[in-house]
């Protein structure tokens, strides 16, 4: 073996292969390098790869063959050529390498000829670095049409964003620019996007008119726009093109699937009444000033005629659920036989029209959001009392599912904060612990503020308003509940949009109270009181609070004007 090694060292073969291999090297580095830059797919990388190692036996052989360096007149005695002149290293030079270069000079020139050939129908590569952001429809129609461009936006964001590898800014992000006025290029620098869709929906009567932009901000150009002007019943029609245009568009430098191309072309329902009326449902269970009750009363009609219209309709399954669930969020049905009884019917009815709504569309957040919480309603239970802490950690497991699943869905990053919150409580978790979750709800609100609170997802409101009671208490929690109020009273003009906090619900007001009264912070105390006590008794009943929860409330009445002398 040492003798082989001798002779290689002799005929300068590992030399040879090193200078090889640092050729190879940069080669491929390069190659690595520019392809991309240059949208030259990957498969071409990964061929000068093969191609180099492949090079390595080759390099050998004729480096053992033809000696760079034949000085060793003994091993060519008997060649007819004259080893003082080097004549046969001459005639390797001469012959052999002139010949192996020109050979390799011209598969690279059939390589450079067919490349185009081969690359017609396959696309480029999948991991170009496509992004885009769908900004809102700019609506130009009379009062009450509002949800026709908001609903355009939305469906155009949720069919992009099935398309594989890419990057489609969520609605918060887009929502930033909904009432603000900035270039294109300045949205696109701000969200860091290769193109932009903008637009317009104008809707008189029963006539439609849509104006529909694709920008490709690497070319500073309109890549694509058009103009609609239709009847109002080809408002799916409409939808469905644009949404085609661009995924045609896209093709040009994304490869795009059958099962992309599908995906795109699912559309929630065929129905426009229906569809306007789950609109409807969602901006009744975003507004701000509806109790929970009310958003109930409001939208169950609404998703039962949608329903009746559409019996396939997701979204209408999915939302008729939550209005079932509605009234009994925060209400407490602990020893009160009759108001549990109602609670159990509407958690079952909830689970089952949650479960068909997935059946009809298997990537429903809403649908997803309600199966995930509906332990939650069971907390009056002494099942629930016994095996509290196992029930929030598989909630924790389901709830950071669907966070995975959802990562841009404000109502996932809130639900994972908000279970995390129950089972560091039913740990008896120490007070450093509840850092985490606050520091969550923290940046929610933030992405709220930023965006100008505006509502898109028919989960975002009921968040927004969870936000106020759970913030305040999770600073109280962390032991600075001065800062929770401060908080609360900072961003005051929020909450209601009037300065107050009228809007919240009986629920929200005694969380709050609680926070506001233990910092003594007397006069907003107070406030709170005199809202909470100016419910109805239909409002107070609905939420299960009592003649007990009112001597309370005038309890601490009495004390803060004891306090104050």
């Amino acid at each position: 073996m040492s003798q082989f090694f001798q002779e290689l060292k002799r005929r300068k073969v590992l030399k040879t292969l090193g200078v090889y291999g640092a050729v190879a090297m940069v080669i491929t580095t390069t190659a690595a390098t520019l392809f991309p830059f240059l949208l030259i797919p990957d498969w071409m990388v990964r061929v000068i790869i093969v191609l180099a190692i492949l090079g390595f036996p080759i390099t050998f052989f004729l480096s053992w063959t033809y000696d760079l360096k034949r000085d060793n007149a003994e091993d060519d005695q008997s060649s007819n050529l004259d080893v003082t002149t080097g004549k046969k290293w001459s005639l390797t030079k001469k012959i052999l390498f002139p010949v192996t270069g020109f050979i390799l000079m011209v598969i690279g020139g059939i390589f450079w000829f067919i490349y185009p050939f081969l690359t017609i129908g396959m696309g480029h590569d999948r991991e170009y670095d496509a992004s885009i952001a769908i900004l809102y429809m700019e609506n130009i129609s009379p009062e009450g049409k509002s949800y026709f461009a908001d609903g355009l936006t939305e469906e155009l964001i949720n069919r992009i964003s099935r398309i594989q590898n890419l990057k489609v800014r969520p609605r918060t992000d887009v929502a930033v620019f909904k009432n603000k006025t900035a270039s294109i290029n300045e949205i696109a620098t701000e969200l860091s996007v290769n193109y932009i869709v903008e637009g317009s929906v104008q809707i008189i009567g029963d006539r439609l008119r849509v104006n529909a932009k694709l920008f490709d901000i690497a070319q500073d150009k309109i890549t694509w726009s058009d103009s609609y002007k239709r009847k109002l019943t080809d408002f799916f029609e409409v939808q469905d093109d644009i949404a085609s245009k661009i995924v045609t568009k896209l093709d040009e430098k994304l490869t795009i699937t059958t099962l992309d191309l599908k995906a795109t072309k699912r559309q929630a329902t065929d129905n426009l009444e229906a569809y306007n009326l789950i609109k409807q449902a969602y901006d009744h269970n975003n507004n701000p000033i509806y109790s929970n009750e009310m958003r109930s009363n409001k939208i169950v009609p609404l998703a039962e005629e949608a329903l009746r219209l559409d019996s396939t309709y997701a979204d209408a399954y999915a939302v008729l659920a939550l209005a079932k669930l509605h009234k009994w969020m925060g209400t407490d049905t602990k020893n009160k036989p009759e108001l549990r009884e109602r609670e159990l019917n509407a958690i079952n009815e909830g689970n089952l029209l949650a479960k068909t709504a997935l059946q009809y569309d298997q990537d429903n957040l809403l649908a997803h959001v309600i199966i995930t919480i509906l332990p939650i309603f069971n907390s009056d239970s002494p099942e629930f009392e016994a095996n509290k802490l196992l029930i929030a950690r598989s909630m924790l497991i389901e709830a950071k599912m669907l966070l995975e699943k959802y990562p841009d869905a404000l109502i996932s990053q809130y639900l994972y904060a908000m279970i995390l919150t129950q089972k560091i409580y039913f740990q008896g978790g120490e007070k450093e612990a509840f850092q985490t979750p606050l520091d969550q709800m923290l940046n929610i609100f933030q992405k709220f503020k930023r965006n100008n609170f505006v509502l898109s997802h028919p989960t975002e409101g009921i968040v927004l308003g969870q936000l106020w009671g759970d913030i305040p208490q999770l600073y109280y929690a962390t032991g600075d509940g001065r800062k929770g109020m401060d908080f609360l009273i900072e961003n005051k003009q929020f909450v209601c949009r009037d300065g107050t906090l009228e809007c919240l619900s009986v629920e929200i007001l005694w969380r709050i109270l609680e926070g506001f009264y233990n910092s003594f912070y007397y006069e907003n105390a107070l406030e709170i009181i005199n809202l909470a006590l100016s419910q109805s008794e239909e409002d107070l009943v609905s939420f299960g609070y009592t003649i007990n929860e009112k001597k309370g409330m005038y309890y601490k009445s009495g004390m803060i004007y004891m306090k104050w002398g």
